[in-house]
């Protein structure tokens, strides 16, 4: 099942982008697109479950970073 090969339309509408932001994603190599034999942009299903985790991560990651911030900016207000 995560071996199913997606278009570069269907790949997009199953992360939510539009499919210029793939091709970009492909340019930039965060998000690599396997090419057919004409050429054409395939992504295979683990590849995107992969890079939606690695987004969230991310994503995940900077939130807490502010959340630590503002705590930190908070507590050193309340010494002063």
């Amino acid at each position: 099942m995560d071996n199913d090969a997606l278009t570069l339309s269907e790949a997009a509408r199953y992360l939510g982008f539009h499919p210029k932001t793939l091709q970009r994603l492909d340019r930039k190599g965060e998000l690599k697109a396997h090419r057919t034999l004409t050429n054409r942009r395939i992504y295979f299903l683990a590849n995107l479950k992969n890079f939606q985790n690695k987004r969230q991560s991310q994503a995940e990651k900077r939130l807490s970073d502010k959340i630590t911030t503002i705590i930190r900016r908070h507590r050193g207000g309340m010494a002063q």
